[in-house]
């Protein structure tokens, strides 16, 4: 019996996004919640899927997320920071995407759906495995 199993876990991040042209260009924060959807077989612990996920974004947790070219990350890591540093600017998806593949290759699952919701308003959801964004720190 196939089955999908969702968790969701909640963090509190910043970012920033140099290439914006608005306010989110600005070192901000926000309440972002993780909701991860995988398939199974048969029974299965809830509680082992969502270690799993704060596994994998407890380095986000209270942390900076920004590109490794962004020119504060010297700065920030000065004052030691909590920094998570992407190949990509840390938009939603780009999060999102990072989660998903992190997820596929280190546990195991057959993961479905990451989907993050940056407001209550905004979300991005990544559902295909190993897109170009990484995490390089």
């Amino acid at each position: 019996m196939n089955n999908v199993i969702t968790v969701e876990q909640t963090i509190s991040m910043g970012h920033r996004l140099p290439s914006y042209d608005g306010i989110c260009s600005s070192p901000h924060g926000h309440n972002v919640r993780f909701v991860v959807s995988v398939r199974t077989e048969g029974f299965f612990d809830f509680k082992h899927l969502s270690g799993d996920l704060l596994r994998v974004i407890a380095d986000f947790d209270h942390a900076m997320v920004l590109a490794g070219s962004d020119p504060i990350v010297q700065f920030l890591e000065g004052m030691s920071f909590r920094l998570v540093l992407l190949n990509v600017e840390p938009s939603t998806e780009a999060i999102a995407q990072v989660v998903f593949n992190e997820l596929s290759r280190n546990t195991g699952y057959e993961v479905l759906t990451v989907v993050v919701h940056e407001t209550a308003k905004y979300s991005a959801t990544a559902s295909s495995r190993y897109g170009p964004v990484q995490r390089i720190r």
